[in-house]
């Protein structure tokens, strides 16, 4: 399965053939305002009479499940959706172990897409509220807990201008995507190892203590 294809676009957003047949029961986690098109189900935070990002939601006549899912889906049975989608949510999620536990317990399958982040400390600003550093190896999600103030905001500044430029934006986001974004297809469960301590996973959290 090509998980990175059409030049890399948003995740994969409906640009990839997961094979969904018709009467599948589908998960979207965290669709907000773009929610695949093939779901029948979406979980999120918040519902239609609020706004993400300024967009209204697109839920339409999926089913919604709104609340953290690593509570909200203790509502559904064991291998309930037969595929479960979700892009650039992980990193948000407070109980990430939580969520892959109950996402990995009611779906078949599925496919998840986050941004790597060993980008993360001079591409993402504070305020795009990312609290999990994410990496993958092999078939394994590593996470840990964000620290405050590990954005490098020399480098941060640098990128924000180049990300606006007509000629950068459409190649970091489309072409090249495939260098900082992570997409994993995953069966039966979701692998993943959660660090306590940050810095087992990224050593160089500790220079940014001083």
């Amino acid at each position: 399965m090509k998980l990175f294809k059409n030049e890399g676009k948003y995740a994969g957003l409906n640009d990839i053939d997961f094979k969904i047949k018709k009467g599948d029961l589908v998960l979207d986690v965290g669709g907000g305002n773009k929610p695949f098109e093939l779901s029948t189900h979406v979980a999120d935070f918040i519902d239609n009479e609020e706004q993400r990002h300024n967009k209204t939601l697109c839920i339409g006549s999926r089913f919604l499940i709104k609340g953290d899912v690593a509570e909200t889906l203790k509502q559904f049975p064991d291998n309930y959706f037969d595929f479960t989608y979700s892009s650039h949510t992980f990193e948000h999620i407070e109980n990430l172990a939580g969520a892959l536990k109950e996402i990995s317990r009611v779906s078949k399958r599925g496919f998840y897409a986050l941004p790597g982040s060993d980008f993360e400390f001079f591409t993402a600003q504070e305020h795009y509220g990312h609290i999990n550093l994410c990496r993958q190896v092999g078939d394994t999600l590593h996470f840990c807990k964000r620290p405050p103030d590990t954005v490098i905001k020399e480098f941060s500044e640098i990128f924000e201008r180049l990300w606006r430029h007509p000629q950068f934006n459409p190649l970091w986001e489309t072409k090249y995507r495939y260098i900082w974004e992570i997409r994993n297809y995953w069966q039966y469960r979701i692998k993943f190892r959660f660090y306590e301590n940050g810095e087992d996973l990224y050593p160089q959290l500790k220079y940014f203590k001083d």
